[in-house]
């Protein structure tokens, strides 16, 4: 009987993984479904900014309900990550990310994952794309941060690339930072932190490359995005869409929704994503 019980409870794992040759490792926390039978195609999240893996436990909670093994990790933009790391960039992340798609990949006995990343991690997931896709069966970008709302003149992004050169390590001054956590989220004051002057400059020359990038990308494709986004507008992202070689492999969605991060909304919103992305990934999981 307590066998029984066990089989029926979704196991919460935990490991460490390596990334690279300097000692520096990843924590991830995984979501082991009972409904698995090594049949189904894992799910790796990647999260936004100022988030962790504990901002995911009710949406890969559910995904693990519907039979899906999910995992989550720590990349190092976090600010406690972030200052003990070298200077990074979106190939530094996206490589990051690689090596966390291998260990999983090899933990789900070399099934591809299908990775989701979230605002700002869906920066990391695009980069991603453009040299490892083959290593994952598809993607999903929710309220990808492609485009913001505010257009940033060329004197601020001027003084952001100025600065960075002189001070990189240095905290991005109030005047020249963004705002890019979802202002519904009642703990978003407490928990935002501000970034390198370096990052902030990464940060926009990803975005700016983002369009060029997203048009490159050549495996099963979802995008899932708030009608009316605090930090980030889609309205280019149709057209983009309409002229891509591969538009039959890509899907976008848009929800009847405010604020920016759709994943970790809570349980009145959650249903209405995942009506839409279990399909998905049953369908998509299932052709590679």
């Amino acid at each position: 009987m307590e066998n029984q019980e066990q089989d029926t409870k979704i196991r919460t794992i935990v490991y460490v993984c390596p990334v690279d040759h300097n000692g520096t490792s990843l924590f991830i926390k995984g979501w082991i479904s009972p409904k698995n039978r090594n049949q189904t195609t894992p799910v790796i999240l990647v999260h936004d900014l100022d988030e962790s893996t504990d901002d995911y436990v009710e949406f890969a909670e559910k995904l693990a309900d519907a039979g899906f093994n999910v995992y989550c990790f720590e990349m190092r933009i976090q600010s406690k990550l972030m200052k003990a790391s070298a200077i990074l960039n979106f190939d530094i992340l996206s490589s990051d990310l690689l090596q966390v798609v291998a260990w999983i990949k090899h933990k789900e006995l070399g099934k591809k994952p299908i990775i989701v990343g979230q605002g700002l991690g869906s920066l990391v997931c695009l980069y991603f794309t453009q040299n490892f896709s083959k290593f994952c069966a598809g993607v999903v970008f929710a309220s990808p941060l492609f485009s913001l709302h505010e257009v940033v003149k060329p004197l601020k992004r001027f003084s952001i690339r100025t600065l960075a050169q002189v001070a990189p390590l240095l905290s991005t001054p109030h005047w020249l930072s963004f705002n890019f956590s979802d202002p519904l989220k009642k703990d978003t004051k407490k928990r935002k932190g501000r970034l390198p002057l370096y990052f902030t400059q990464e940060l926009l020359i990803a975005i700016s490359r983002s369009h060029k990038l997203f048009s490159r990308v050549s495996i099963p494709t979802l995008l899932l995005c708030p009608d009316i986004d605090a930090v980030c507008r889609y309205d280019f992202l149709k057209r983009l869409i309409s002229k891509h070689k591969d538009e039959d492999k890509i899907s976008m969605v848009m929800f009847d929704s405010e604020g920016h991060q759709i994943l970790n909304r809570g349980e009145e919103f959650l249903p209405s994503v995942l009506r839409i992305l279990i399909p998905w990934l049953q369908t998509h999981g299932n052709q590679y």
